[in-house]
């Protein structure tokens, strides 16, 4: 042969060659998914791989509700610690040193520009112990005395003083002035009870 004839050749042996191994791999490729697709086609769904699905746990919360302050509720008491005078419409509260007291509605001739005068007063067993006062507490001390005064005769009260001693004003509406005035000396068997004049003074309300 000649050389160029020989040169066809061995390209022509290179292009066939290099065309059966195309083909092959060709041939390895569509053998290996045809297996592939075989064995997935032929796998039981039970046996399939089997997809975990996770679910969240709750958590248990615990609210803690928001606590509102309540109003304040006014503690029932005994009828006798709640005192109301009908004459002059108004309330006050005692204590329980109070027990016992009494009431006494009358003019202090002592302070003449008073209109009236409550006595609020306790029994006493100092048998020494004596004040000028109603009859009917004889036996009896007074803490404190509340005096009601019209507008005018209060005014002029506190000019004749002219700044000396006189009862502390509690309140006064548009015909009256509440004042009170505490005891200056006081019996043996009393001077030691925690009366709390102030206290229930605070208490006073014009209904």
């Amino acid at each position: 042969m000649e050389p160029q004839e020989k040169k066809h050749v061995s390209h022509w042996i290179a292009w066939s060659v290099i065309a059966l191994l195309v083909g092959i791999v060709a041939f390895g490729c569509w053998y290996f998914n045809d297996q592939i697709s075989t064995i997935y086609d032929n796998t039981p769904l039970s046996s399939a791989k089997k997809t975990t699905k996770t679910t969240a746990t709750p958590v248990e919360t615990t609210t803690t509700p928001t606590v509102v302050a309540s109003s304040p509720t006014t503690t029932t008491v005994v009828d006798w610690k709640t005192y109301n005078n009908s004459a002059y419409d108004f309330t006050m509260m005692f204590n329980d040193t109070w027990e016992g007291f009494k009431a006494v509605s009358k003019k202090d001739t002592s302070d003449p520009l008073a209109y009236d005068s409550i006595y609020f007063s306790m029994p006493t067993t100092d048998s020494s112990w004596s004040e000028s006062g109603p009859a009917e507490l004889d036996d009896f001390a007074t803490p404190f005395i509340i005096s009601v005064y019209t507008l005018a005769n209060w005014d002029k009260m506190i000019e004749e003083s002219q700044g000396g001693a006189t009862p502390t004003e509690i309140t006064r509406d548009d015909k009256y002035v509440f004042a009170y005035s505490g005891w200056q000396a006081c019996p043996t068997d009393l001077c030691d009870k925690n009366f709390d004049v102030k206290g229930i003074i605070e208490t006073f309300k014009l209904n």
